[in-house]
């Protein structure tokens, strides 16, 4: 499990804070999504990308078993795919292959608007050309390497198909969402951070575990903890120490300390 808080929407400050010859304009308020998590994940609104529904889940399984039983997408046997041009091949077929499954009313719901042959290309491209990113793993399967098995056999070939078709899925889902469904418009899970507000708070009440002295105006302390429930009203926060204080006592140096922003 990760955070599940994801920064939605930043409100800088109208004056700028002197630094180096223009200065900048520190953040006054952070607006972060905090996902409920009620899939058991952290991504439950589909942030990053939108969840299949169980249907669509139902029909990428299918054909992911299809291709357990006759590779046709991962026939290459390799860590991956070498040739350019049938990776784009490939990719668009299994872009299409998707998009029609998802797009038959009778066969998912909510269906989505069938994938053209323009978008597949393009898709294809996009996500082949990535440098960090990209599908060329996904359009092979070696065994030993794709699987935690030497040999091969349809269970792994069909849960390396069942990934790969899901990341299609999803991506579809993704260029198809429209601006205003993305989970960062879900202000029911914001959670404001007041930057000022929290500075206050920090300087009024906060002491160093250490020493017991307070922390000055945006000074940000360290811990070693790492659930720490940050500036607190009438009560110092737990296990924050000045830098120094922290280098002194804790023994293994500031190295091993996390450091509290507010």
């Amino acid at each position: 499990m990760h955070d599940p808080m994801t920064q939605a929407f930043e409100v800088k400050q109208f004056w700028r804070r002197k630094s180096g010859q223009w200065g900048y304009k520190p953040p006054f308020v952070t607006v972060w999504h905090v996902d409920p998590e009620t899939d058991g994940s952290d991504d439950s609104c589909g942030w990053s990308r939108p969840c299949l529904s169980k249907n669509q889940r139902d029909r990428i399984n299918s054909i992911a078993g299809d291709e357990a039983r006759e590779p046709w997408f991962q026939q290459y046997c390799g860590k991956r795919i070498e040739s350019p041009t049938e990776a784009e091949t490939l990719l668009r077929q299994a872009f299409m292959l998707v998009g029609k499954i998802f797009s038959k009313e009778h066969l998912c719901k909510p269906p989505v608007k069938p994938v053209t042959f323009q978008e597949a290309s393009a898709w294809a491209c996009a996500m082949l050309a990535n440098p960090v990113d990209n599908f060329r793993g996904s359009l092979s399967f070696l065994p030993g390497w794709h699987s935690n098995n030497e040999k091969d056999n349809e269970h792994d070939r069909q849960y390396t198909a069942e990934k790969f078709f899901s990341c299609i899925g999803s991506f579809i889902l993704r260029e198809r969402r429209p601006w205003y469904r993305h989970p960062r418009w879900h202000f029911w899970h914001w959670k404001l951070q007041i930057h000022p507000l929290e500075q206050f708070k920090r300087w009024a009440f906060s002491r160093c575990a250490d020493c017991g002295k307070g922390f000055k105006w945006g000074e940000s302390p360290w811990t070693n903890s790492w659930n720490s429930d940050g500036p607190q009203w009438f009560k110092s926060e737990r296990d924050v120490h000045h830098s120094d204080c922290s280098y002194r006592t804790s023994g293994a140096g500031v190295g091993n300390a996390s450091r509290v922003q507010s």
